[in-house]
């Protein structure tokens, strides 16, 4: 059964073509391969939409259940019609999200995931993907390649104690975060989505959680954030202390970074206001995705860059931390260096920004 739910609000026109449905095909085959069994369900709004459109084109191939609700960007789903869709995400085997990334919506997305995850779902997370970047990083990601480095990175963090993290500013000047790891899963990002848990696409990295309160130190933010790329001799120095952000210290003595962290900083400052467990470090990870070549800004593509690195802020309940907050913002980074116990990460190198410039 093919079902599809407009939500009052959403108005979007069909955009499909070659590329796309392939893109879909490949993704569901590699990603979410879909049983005779399985109930599907694909929460899109006009960002994701040519997406969900390709997505449950394919998928009706198949024997699945499949339901699709298309729900409005810029004002939040009603009442009536988030029920609807909460109760479909706690009926459903396979979940595909694809809606914006603006921090407004973040309660929202927490909520279906939440959902989807206590049934055991699969499911993948795609927020604020753009479907020209679908069809390129399902095209050009090496499953084979991102598998096999991730099991061998993984393993190491898995029996870490400890991780330093070494960053460097353009003139030199060298910065050192450490933190502590926890007896708490080692997330390895790579290919097929699991039962039980989230994952993102495009995929290609391994992340783990620290313990609360243990990150402590300083680290160059020289990628990207949320909307914002930091480039050429771009940077600002981030300070952590007992495992939080210290936000108001977030500036550059350079006038124009300021300028261009200036959303980042608000939104910074908004989400500690109202809740001050989103400044707390919930993630260590580091890229393994050769085919995203340039950062953009949008942490679900920058956060998989072969050689960066991100430390997230926020919650990690879903990734099995200890901290409860639907608000998470990835960081990203080019580390000098990253130790685990005091060896570098093996089958993984940082990349130089020049590469990417």
């Amino acid at each position: 059964m093919v079902e599809s739910i407009h939500l009052e609000g959403f108005d979007e026109q069909s955009g499909l073509d070659e590329t796309l449905t392939g893109a879909a095909e490949g993704f569901l085959e590699r990603m979410l391969p879909l049983a005779a069994s399985d109930r599907l369900l694909i929460v899109a709004d006009s960002q994701g939409f040519r997406i969900a459109e390709a997505i449950d084109r394919v998928a009706s191939n198949t024997q699945a259940e499949i339901c699709t609700a298309f729900v409005p960007v810029w004002r939040q789903v009603n009442e009536r019609g988030f029920s609807r869709l909460v109760a479909c995400a706690r009926d459903c085997s396979v979940l595909i999200s694809a809606v914006s990334s603006f921090h407004e919506y973040a309660d929202f997305r927490k909520s279906l995931l939440d959902a989807a995850r206590s049934c055991g779902a699969r499911i993948v997370h795609m927020p604020g993907l753009h479907f020209q970047d679908f069809c390129k990083y399902e095209a050009l990601s090496n499953y084979e390649e991102m598998e096999q480095l991730g099991l061998i990175v993984g393993n190491q963090l898995r029996t870490a104690e400890s991780i330093v993290i070494v960053t460097k500013t353009h003139d030199g000047e060298e910065h050192t975060l450490r933190l502590e790891l926890a007896d708490w899963p080692v997330h390895i990002w790579t290919g097929e989505a699991e039962p039980g848990f989230v994952t993102n696409f495009p995929t290609g990295e391994v992340f783990v959680s620290p313990k609360s309160r243990s990150a402590s130190g300083t680290l160059v933010l020289n990628g990207s954030a949320h909307h914002c790329c930091l480039r050429g001799k771009e940077e600002v120095v981030l300070h952590v202390s007992e495992g939080r952000l210290e936000v108001d210290r977030i500036a550059s003595d350079n006038d124009l970074v300021n300028q261009r962290i200036l959303r980042l900083n608000n939104d910074l400052k908004t989400a500690a206001s109202a809740n001050p467990c989103s400044m707390f470090v919930c993630e260590l990870g580091v890229g393994l995705n050769r085919a995203i070549d340039e950062l953009c800004g949008e942490n679900i593509i920058d956060e998989k860059a072969w050689g960066t690195a991100h430390i997230a802020l926020g919650g990690n309940v879903p990734f099995g931390g200890d901290v409860e907050c639907s608000y998470n913002h990835d960081l990203i980074f080019y580390p000098s260096e990253i130790r685990a116990d005091r060896q570098p990460i093996a089958g993984w190198e940082p990349t130089r920004r020049k590469e990417f410039r």
